[in-house]
């Protein structure tokens, strides 16, 4: 017998709901992929309301073959003397080439599919957990908002870094003053620490992390940086976004400060708040 009780749970991406908020009502399939061939050996469902669990029994996995094996009829007789008999059959034995190989693909009405690996330990015990990708938001929570951009039409918040850079090209395009309010925790500290600091300290931030960046040198940045304050925070921008490892949120946002800069905008009023949810964000007003 090759057939396993399979037990996990699929869950939700950690996020404002938890570590582990469970997906209801989730379609879930087990194929098991062989070299040249794949078949679902299970198909069911997470429950209405149990956590995103689900459990069953699935069909035989692995495939057999056809041995050829020597039947023996009659063993013989040292006395009186009579040889052995026998004749060629074949036995069925697992294919010891077809290996468990699984992955669990995952459908919902309001979410959509998507597939991920699933590994089986034993009968007793239960699967690690299946995560859906960070666009799976449990439908009683907003998406995150990482920034929000004030202009004269009035606010709007964005939860995506391509959008966010988007409406920030198109506020400095419009010439007139905007804000930038910025909640996303990397991007949100980065930037306090650039844009809360004096021309000095500025230089001195910035020193240490050029020397990864060459063939810029200090001594040359330094000099650069000469020019006053909104060039140190040109110069620090452009150290963000070159950084190896920089989420794509904090690259675009410094793109964006330095078009702004480009166009004459100065970031005029920089300071870290609160919102009555108790979310930390940093605030920055860009004027002319």
């Amino acid at each position: 017998m090759s057939q396993l009780q399979v037990k996990g749970n699929v869950f939700f991406s950690p996020g404002p709901w938890g570590p582990a908020k469970g997906i209801d009502s989730a379609r879930v399939e087990l194929t098991d992929h062989d070299l040249t061939t794949s078949q679902v050996i299970w198909a069911g469902a997470t429950g209405a309301n149990n956590g995103g669990a689900f459990q069953g029994r699935t069909s035989e996995w692995q495939a057999m073959l056809s041995v050829p094996v020597w039947v023996v009829d009659d063993p013989g007789s040292a006395f009186p003397p009579r040889p052995p008999r026998g004749h060629w059959g074949t036995s069925t034995q697992p294919d010891p080439t077809d290996t468990l190989l699984l992955t669990a693909r995952i459908t919902h009405d309001d979410y959509g599919t998507f597939s991920a690996p699933f590994v089986y330990i034993n009968d007793a015990v239960t699967s690690p957990p299946i995560f859906a990708p960070p666009t799976w938001v449990p439908v009683s929570q907003p998406p995150l908002v990482v920034a929000k951009v004030t202009t004269n039409n009035g606010t709007q918040s964005y939860n995506d870094p391509m959008s966010l850079k988007n409406a920030m090209d198109t506020a400095i395009d419009s010439g007139q003053p905007f804000s930038l309010d910025l909640y996303d925790p990397a991007a949100r500290d980065a930037y306090a620490n650039i844009l809360t600091r004096t021309h000095d300290q500025l230089v001195d931030y910035l020193v240490p992390h050029v020397r990864t960046l060459p063939p810029i040198q200090p001594n040359m940045l330094v000099a650069e940086m000469t020019g006053g304050e909104i060039a140190a925070i040109i110069l620090a921008c452009a150290v963000l976004v070159l950084a190896i490892g920089a989420a794509i949120l904090t690259v675009l946002i410094g793109i964006a400060i330095i078009y702004a800069i480009s166009k004459g905008y100065k970031p005029i009023e920089v300071e870290m708040k609160t919102d009555t949810s108790g979310s930390h964000y940093l605030h920055v007003k860009f004027g002319q």
